[in-house]
């Protein structure tokens, strides 16, 4: 997709979402909301350029809202805590794997629920079952009580419920397909079509159910503040209307909790003040000056994060031949990461490569979905886990992609190399703004090239290049301002 092609499939989606005025139904459909251009999400948008657009796959909709179906039956009610008096916070955050449950704090939100328990402030975290596992049988493990509450939320509603939804929104639908006859342009007509297809399926379904129980759960709990991760999904949009529809005082947050992609577009544009956030918390002074450059009329305040890193180690000459590859938790980023790097692996047979997957999309789950990678080279091993920092010190290079895990990366002395696709693809660096310490490899023999020069480069030199990166790394991310948090929520 060219940057003339997203732009006017962004513009397109904007039209329809706004329309007269954003409805609940339209904001809910997950498709109209373009994230950014990384290659997962622009997936999504392809057949809207080919010369022919193909049937919409209505057979695979209803499997998939018959996988939601049964789901359903294994999953756990909505237990809502008990809260006579309120509570300051509520906060949905995700719940990737299992093992986290082994965590007392919370992989995107820290001990952020702790330092307000100690300030004497109540707190609820509500987690998305991200994790392949039942909610049934996961419920108890999760739960946990007030001051800093935790549950889970079911994945799926029953079918009555379902039906009843489907049926509120086919007038939407019904528009679309309006829209679609009568627009002037055959990139709208594709558009319209599309998010017809869309509002009937098991994302919308899934966010209109989020709504309906966010507008149960803040009428129970009137916080001060509902703060989400944001990312620019349609699920945000659902909280912040519902929870302003259940207990207008509420303030509504969203943590900008990543990178911002060059073209990140649908946390960055405004829907209405139902829909909007009142607050945007950022990881860094960086993002900040990005997130006011396009929301000027929004309160964009620093956070931090707990896993910022603070303190940077230099790159040495004495370091272990080693490349750390870190993949989004996308199956189609590992496999294009893994791919190359065993490919520069046997092009390289002196060097180690890393493989560390997110915590979303574990190693033994791609190794189950694409059966090569169950037998590597001598010389290709996995990560042990822990922090990213930790496997960054121990290695010359760091291979990557989209992942922000590289800011860490480069702050442990690693050198950033990027993988590029070629001239065909939008770029998704991360550190793209970089002139210098930053390599780009298309190809096996780039990789050597630069294992060469790095090779034959003294310390003194790597780490001279290195510092402007270190240094642009550090404005990425601040640790996490606690009393800023509080006072700008308005907690006591």
């Amino acid at each position: 997709m060219t940057p003339e092609e997203f732009s006017a499939v962004t513009a397109a989606c904007d039209l329809l979402l706004r329309g007269s005025g954003p409805s609940v139904e339209a904001v809910a459909i997950p498709w109209l909301h373009v994230l950014n251009e990384h290659p997962s999400n622009l997936a999504r948008y392809e057949d809207l350029l080919l010369p022919r657009a193909p049937m919409p796959q209505y057979l695979r909709r209803a499997i998939r809202i018959g996988k939601r179906q049964l789901k359903a039956q294994w999953d756990a009610p909505m237990l809502l805590p008990e809260a006579p008096s309120g509570v300051d916070v509520v906060f949905f955050s995700h719940l990737l794997n299992v093992d986290m449950l082994d965590r007392e704090d919370d992989f995107y939100f820290g001990d952020l629920q702790a330092a307000l328990e100690a300030r004497g402030l109540t707190s609820v975290m509500v987690l998305f079952n991200q994790t392949g596992v039942a909610g049934g049988d996961l419920a108890g493990r999760v739960a946990r009580s007030l001051p800093s509450g935790r549950f889970l939320l079911p994945s799926a509603d029953r079918l009555g419920q379902d039906l009843r939804t489907l049926r509120g929104l086919r007038p939407t639908a019904g528009v679309l397909n309006g829209v679609a006859r009568k627009a002037p342009d055959r990139l709208l007509r594709r558009v319209a079509k599309q998010a017809a297809y869309h509002a009937l399926d098991v994302g919308t379904l899934s966010n209109l159910s989020l709504h309906r129980r966010v507008g149960e759960l803040v009428a129970l709990l009137r916080p001060k503040a509902v703060v989400v991760t944001y990312e620019g999904h349609a699920w945000e949009r659902m909280v912040f209307h519902a929870a302003r529809q259940a207990f207008p005082e509420v303030n509504c947050v969203g943590y900008q909790h990543t990178i911002l992609f060059p073209r990140q577009h649908s946390a960055l544009r405004r829907l209405g003040k139902g829909f909007d956030p009142d607050i945007i918390l950022t990881v860094g002074e960086l993002n900040r000056a990005r997130l006011l450059s396009r929301l000027p009329e929004v309160d964009v305040q620093v956070y931090g994060s707990h896993r910022a890193s603070m303190t940077s180690d230099p790159p040495r000459a004495s370091r272990p031949t080693r490349c750390l590859v870190i993949p989004d938790g996308i199956l189609s980023e590992c496999e294009v990461l893994f791919d190359f790097a065993i490919a520069c692996s046997l092009a390289l047979p002196d060097i180690e490569f890393v493989l560390r997957t997110h915590p979303v999309m574990p190693f033994s789950s791609v190794a189950r979905a694409r059966r090569r990678f169950q037998r590597l080279p001598s010389n290709v091993t996995l990560s042990r886990g822990g922090a990213i920092r930790d496997d960054a010190t121990k290695c010359r290079w760091v291979l990557y992609r989209g992942s922000s895990a590289v800011v860490a990366s480069t702050m442990g002395g690693a050198r950033p190399i990027y993988l590029s696709l070629g001239e065909g693809e939008l770029d998704i660096d991360p550190l793209g703004e970089l002139r210098e310490w930053r390599r780009v490899v298309r190809s096996p023999s780039d990789m050597a090239r630069i294992v060469a020069e790095d090779s034959n480069a003294g310390e003194g030199q790597l780490q001279k290049e290195a510092l402007p990166a270190v240094q642009y790394c550090a404005s990425f991310a601040t640790a996490p301002r606690f009393k800023s948090f509080c006072s700008t929520l308005g907690l006591s």
